[in-house]
């Protein structure tokens, strides 16, 4: 049967409801703040440095530094001797963050404070207030910057660096270094936002459960095996399309996943397409199928909208769903598409002083 741009037929049940919207963000869109994470294996005296002449500007505006508790003291120490090397502005701070925090340091429009108890103020009088705390482990620390976008982690052991660096949910992660964004064109991606919010009713936690199973998989290579399998399942069926075989076999021999890594001038840059979650999708043509399939590849998991007159991709959902893979069909009536089926992430690592200690 041949694919067209036959639009769906209505029905009345109504098993998933989905909104969704489109969105891209620049930089001048992020209305966000930055992290800075500093282990007991980092080089303390360049941490300070960099974050105390760091901009004030979002996003790159520097928010909150978590220390671990070894070289808590040290750091405090620090930034207390180069604050008063430098001729401060007059920065006003209030009474009420004096009175909640242990100490605080001001250097030029920021002030550092330290072991604040109360409710963390963006905006203070005009100042650039950074807020400091203490962390104990590696663990504790990942749980502490779930809603952190841009990270600058200091770390001169490599291991670590890359255990919280690739955990963290961040899209933009410097190590050892803070505001650099000297590098290759392919490390920008994260500039670029797409977001679908779900509505899921019923079919919510089995989609969920299965994304969570297909997520957990090493990379795309049990992905393509279990793929290659419903495959299998789906030729030897009565109503299976030659088209759509030729098609998903050609997209599992190709497949690679969407990575970018690059040395240059001391410093490793490296590009992750991750993937974004469940997503909507209509299916019209041959090229919406290679999109689900190439989505599924990546992470993603689908609910499908397809059209009442193709039932053999009606029958493909129903063979990957047996097999596990995380997609449904929606019956609402109405098409709907996601806009992303990527996020990407990028590491800027400043590798030169993790060699030299």
């Amino acid at each position: 049967m041949t694919m067209t741009s036959q639009t769906m037929s209505s029905k009345n049940r109504s098993v998933i409801r989905i909104r969704t919207f489109y969105t891209h963000l620049f930089v001048s869109d992020f209305n966000t703040f930055c992290t800075g994470i500093i282990t007991e294996k980092s080089d303390i005296d360049s941490a300070a440095d960099a974050f105390l002449v760091s901009t004030s500007q979002k996003p790159w505006r520097l928010q909150r530094i978590l220390v671990q508790e070894n070289v808590y003291q040290t750091f405090k120490k620090c930034i207390e001797y180069k604050s008063k090397l430098k001729e401060q502005e007059n920065v006003q701070v209030s009474e009420d963050v004096k009175k909640l925090s242990s100490e605080l340091y001001v250097y030029k429009d920021k002030v550092f404070i330290f072991d604040f108890v109360g409710e963390k103020a963006v905006v203070d009088s005009g100042s650039h207030n950074i807020y400091v705390e203490a962390y104990r482990t590696t663990k504790e620390v990942l749980t502490l910057i779930q809603n952190a976008i841009l990270l600058s982690l200091w770390s001169n052991d490599i291991s670590e660096a890359h255990e919280i660096a690739l955990q963290a949910p961040s899209v933009l992660i410097w190590v050892n270094d803070f505001g650099n964004m000297n590098g290759p064109p392919m490390t920008a991606r994260w500039l670029y936002k797409q977001a679908n919010i779900l509505d899921l009713s019923i079919n919510q936690s089995e989609i969920k459960k299965r994304l969570n199973s297909w997520t957990r998989f090493d990379g795309s290579k049990q992905r393509i095996n279990i793929m290659w399998k419903a495959l299998e399942k789906y030729k030897n069926e009565q109503d299976s399309d030659n088209e759509i075989v030729t098609l998903v076999e050609k997209i599992l021999v190709s497949f690679r996943e969407n990575k970018f890594f690059e040395i240059d001038n001391g410093r490793m840059y490296m590009t992750l397409g991750l993937p974004v979650g469940i997503i909507p999708i209509a299916i019209n043509y041959l090229d919406d199928v290679q999109k689900m399939i190439k989505s599924l590849l990546i992470g993603n998991g689908h609910i499908v909208s397809i059209n009442e007159n193709f039932p053999q991709v009606k029958l493909l959902i129903e063979v990957l769903e047996d097999s596990g893979a995380p997609v449904t069909i929606n019956t609402i009536g109405d098409q709907v598409q996601g806009s992303s089926y990527i996020k990407y992430k990028t590491i800027i690592s400043e590798f030169g002083t993790i060699f030299a200690n």
